[in-house]
């Protein structure tokens, strides 16, 4: 089982990096995958502010979250992502999605 989850985010650091702030309703959310989500689901967000919030709050892996630098296939993890995300193509979607449950 996969759930494709987007949290909110502001970029304010002028270098570049970007910073995520969880909200109220973000952190409620995560909690609420925390007691209805299948503790085996794998959750589709982005990298970028997925980072380790699902895991130590909802108790869930991501495809791409923190420390996404060390994963041995940090690129097919990462289009795959876009690929969810971004696709018009339910077939292209599904396989991407099915490939970590």
């Amino acid at each position: 089982v996969i759930i494709a989850l987007v949290q909110s985010v502001e970029i304010t650091n002028p270098f570049g990096y970007v910073k995520t702030e969880l909200t109220k309703n973000d952190y409620n959310a995560l909690l609420w995958a925390k007691e209805n989500i299948q503790e085996n689901a794998v959750i589709a967000a982005p990298w970028q502010v997925s980072g380790a919030w699902i895991p130590s709050i909802a108790g869930r892996r991501t495809i791409l979250g923190a420390f996404h630098e060390s994963v041995q296939d940090y690129r097919e993890r990462r289009e795959d992502l876009y690929k969810i995300f971004t696709s018009d193509n339910t077939d292209v979607i599904k396989t991407s999605m099915k490939k970590y449950s």
